[in-house]
């Protein structure tokens, strides 16, 4: 196998494409997955990883498309997802007067974790989960806006949101380890 292999895939943001987009890119990286890797597993996580992104896509950016970078070499594998829709700013994170906050903030929740993102720049977040308690008395109607985000988050060995000011893009890329 190559030191990398790349491929791009260009959604147009309708539901009607979600399943060819998810099995294009689930494909791609069950060909290109070096051999001594836990296909199952992996397959897993990219799925529920693209599934979350596509559907972000047709939330939030179905007008115009979304494109997918997937990369694979023996170590890693990543996939972006780039658009030109709205900036993400999760509860003013990037908005607030003072500037984007120095500590986490809490996003949503679930009975068994907290998702949290950190601005590292002002055009940059990092998403993270904290496990808790199991909440006997847990509402499933509380779970939140960012709910896929906790499922990308679990998914991924890192998580980042970045806007690119200049283009008005927004990009969100994933890292998974591979073993």
């Amino acid at each position: 196998m190559p030191n990398k292999i790349a491929n791009r895939f260009i959604f147009p943001g309708s539901s009607e494409s979600l399943v060819t987009a998810l099995r294009q890119i689930l494909d791609f990286v069950a060909i290109n997955l070096p051999y001594h890797i836990n296909a199952a597993n992996t397959n897993f996580k990219v799925k529920a990883i693209v599934t979350e992104l596509l559907n972000n896509a047709i939330k939030h950016n179905a007008q115009t498309d979304t494109t997918f970078d997937v990369f694979v070499n023996k170590d890693h594998l990543i996939i972006e997802k780039t658009d030109n829709g709205p900036r993400f700013d999760p509860n003013g994170i990037f908005t607030s007067p003072n500037g984007p906050p120095k500590s986490p903030i809490k996003l949503t929740s679930d009975m068994l974790h907290h998702l949290f993102a950190t601005a590292n720049t002002d055009t940059v977040l990092k998403f993270h989960c904290e496990e808790i308690q199991i909440a006997q008395n847990f509402d499933i109607n509380a779970v939140g806006e960012h709910f896929g985000l906790l499922i990308i988050t679990k998914s991924a060995d890192e998580f980042l949101y970045h806007y690119h000011q200049p283009t008005g893009t927004n990009k969100f890329s994933v890292l998974i380890k591979l073993p």
